[in-house]
């Protein structure tokens, strides 16, 4: 699960959200505020009913797989709360709403989420189609400072030298 790999890799804190127990608007702000300060994000898209984990469901979201979660951004006196996510494989992409050839986009909106039509993996989707498509989400958060094993990391010269970790 991608929860015990992010842990297990950074040694950060990392949590598990279940997405349906909780309000869409609350996981989006929590999703949202984990953005907002660095956090490495990811979720994890529902089983298949016959157990075929390589099907996917009608909005082209492959079950049992897990996806990035790249950024979170909304345009709220338009009560637009996008999630931008990306397919590992690059391609298999969400096909409903705010899908890369939806009518919903405006060259406005393109601009402002920074949207690119090209079948790279990359999607976007807004909190509602969300919750309905991905089961968990998980959110490791970073924290400078924090002692991974027996390395520090050094805040000043994070930015300086490439980190490499040995495990």
């Amino acid at each position: 699960c991608i929860f015990e790999i992010l842990l297990l890799l950074t040694g950060f804190p990392s949590e598990i959200i279940k997405n349906d127990k909780e309000k869409p608007m609350e996981l989006y702000n929590k999703i949202e505020d984990a953005n907002d300060e660095g956090a490495v994000m990811g979720c994890g898209s529902y089983q298949s009913a016959t157990g075929r984990d390589d099907t996917k469901n009608r909005g082209n979201i492959v079950f049992s797989h897990a996806y990035t979660l790249i950024d979170a951004k909304s345009i709220k006196q338009d009560d637009i709360h996008l999630l931008k996510i990306r397919n590992p494989w690059g391609k298999i992409e969400w096909n409903g709403a705010w899908s890369d050839n939806s009518s919903l986009w405006t060259p406005n909106y393109k601009g402002y989420f920074g949207h690119e039509n090209k079948e790279d993996g990359t999607f976007f989707m807004n909190i509602d189609d969300y919750v309905q498509n991905y089961a968990e989400t998980h959110i490791c958060h970073i924290l400078y400072g924090s002692k991974i094993k027996t390395y520090n990391i050094n805040y000043e010269d994070y930015y300086k030298y490439p980190l490499v970790w040995n495990i």
